[in-house]
């Protein structure tokens, strides 16, 4: 005879008593707790046995990213007179996935056609193109594409 004797609180593992079979009751998540910890027990009369069994969770692309709208004020103003056109980061794509072990790519969907945007497909960090005429203002509305793979 199998059953569960300790860390099934509350009861979300079942063990059939007679082929000792572990089953789940309820859906199992990754983010939520990604190990259980449980001690089984097998009985056969006068023989008892106890083992620890750790259940670990694999992470599965489960989750979609999350990202909202969002805007990026720049002022190309050059205070120094050297006229050096902005190349560092003006800004980041504010975008996160739940699932613990995605890398998220971002693309730009549309709205980017004349290139005046860069971004970082790994890191989301947006960059000013040589492209971009700085001595004009420009608002520009762009769709920005988030996926996560493992």
């Amino acid at each position: 005879m199998y059953q569960i004797v300790e860390g099934n609180i509350p009861e979300i593992f079942q063990m059939d008593i007679f082929s000792g079979e572990l089953t789940a009751l309820i859906d199992l998540d990754y983010e939520t707790k990604p190990e259980y910890v449980i001690v089984v027990q097998a009985t056969s009369a006068p023989l008892v046995s106890r083992a620890t069994v750790h259940i670990k969770l694999i992470d599965q692309n489960d989750n979609s990213p999350v990202l909202k709208n969002f805007q990026i004020l720049f002022n190309n103003y050059v205070s120094n007179k050297s006229n050096t056109f902005p190349s560092g980061v003006i800004g980041k794509v504010p975008a996160y996935d739940p699932d613990a072990s995605d890398r998220l790519f971002y693309t730009f969907e549309r709205g980017n056609e004349l290139h005046l945007l860069i971004v970082n497909q790994s890191s989301g960090e947006l960059r000013l193109s040589r492209k971009l005429d700085n001595n004009r203002p420009l608002v520009a509305s762009m769709l920005v594409t988030v996926t996560g793979r493992v």
